[in-house]
């Protein structure tokens, strides 16, 4: 059996905590909907992450990255829990970096429901130019809790500079998800996308993507207290678009503003009443928000998120705006 003495136990401890960034965080949020009927709430909260980085070569390196955040929401919604962790190894030779490792997220909350338990096998392979960087991304998937569910996917994407102010970014996905005893879904999709920094404070950008995802299993839905089966109701073609804008306006002080929107156009009909017609659905979705974030001597931050979630589609039961409104004052320790 291998001994080890205390010196050389205080060694390997200070080489590991001379290459971590820790941080924590304790604070509070507050969120308003204007909902039907309108709610508000708050969360008092402690949160923290580790990163280490550990040089195991001149060309290898042992990551690992673990964060949690504890909150209690108040009113009805009580304790929640949020984990993640992660592991891996990298490699770099001249343009070349790969990267393996696994990862695992882990959230609750008090309702007495399962927790959701998720975690990944990844793999990343980069070549990485001075004009151009191409990824190939594969992972293996799996999910537990009320629904169980494992799947395979992969991503190819590429970043070429435009200039000195611009990237173009490029990239094809697809996977295959087998839920607990149904039939396998599967989905392949495509994306592009351009960020131009005019100025150094301020970074516009704007991605669009098309997704085609097919699924012959149906679900389960209660409308104005009636049980209705809709089939095949995970398959759809949708594109999707995403401005976004966000600047530094001065040392400390942030803002944000961004426009997700999708039209998503299922492959079973609408639902008028409690019946599924012969006329496909449709659905038009939008996320408008504006935030700002002001952050003194690195230590205290207050941030404000202003948005709405609008929904519209020819399935009444789909429909919806709402707004909203998030304050969240924290207090940092790193």
């Amino acid at each position: 059996m291998k001994t080890w003495s205390l010196p050389c136990v205080l060694l390997l401890a200070g080489a590991l905590l001379a290459s971590a960034e820790v941080s924590l965080t304790a604070g509070t949020s507050g969120e308003a909907s204007l909902a039907d009927p309108p709610t508000a709430g708050i969360e008092p909260f402690f949160a923290g992450s580790a990163s280490i980085t550990r040089a195991l070569s001149d060309s290898a390196s042992g990551l690992a990255d673990a964060a949690f955040r504890l909150g209690y929401g108040w009113p009805g919604q009580g304790l929640t829990w949020f984990a993640f962790g992660s592991a891996g190894l990298s490699w770099r030779g001249g343009p070349f970096f790969a990267m393996a490792g696994g990862s695992a997220t882990g959230e609750g909350d008090a309702t007495g429901s399962l927790p959701l338990v998720a975690g990944a096998a990844e793999l990343e392979l980069t070549l990485d130019m001075s004009t151009f960087t191409v990824s190939l991304a594969p992972a293996l998937r799996a999910r537990w809790g009320e629904e169980r569910s494992a799947g395979v996917d992969g991503e190819m994407s590429s970043i070429v500079s435009a200039g000195d102010s611009a990237v173009l970014r490029a990239k094809l996905r697809g996977g295959v998800l087998w839920p607990q005893a149904l039939p396998a879904e599967w989905w392949v999709g495509a994306g592009l996308g351009a960020s131009w920094y005019p100025t150094p404070p301020l970074v516009v950008s704007l991605d669009a993507g098309v997704t085609r995802r097919f699924s012959a299993n149906a679900a389960e839905v209660t409308i104005d207290g009636a049980a209705l089966t809709i089939p095949s109701a995970a398959s759809y073609l949708e594109v999707s678009l995403l401005p976004e804008l966000s600047a530094s306006l001065e040392r400390g002080l942030r803002m944000g503003l961004s426009v997700p929107a999708a039209f998503r156009a299922m492959d079973h009909g609408s639902v008028v009443g409690t019946a599924v017609t012969a006329e496909p659905e449709w659905v038009f979705s939008a996320e408008p928000a504006a935030s700002l974030r002001i952050e003194t001597s690195g230590t205290l931050a207050l941030e404000a998120t202003l948005g709405c979630d609008l929904v519209f589609s020819n399935s009444s039961y789909l429909e919806k705006l709402v707004a909203h409104l998030t304050v969240e004052a924290s207090v940092a320790l790193d």
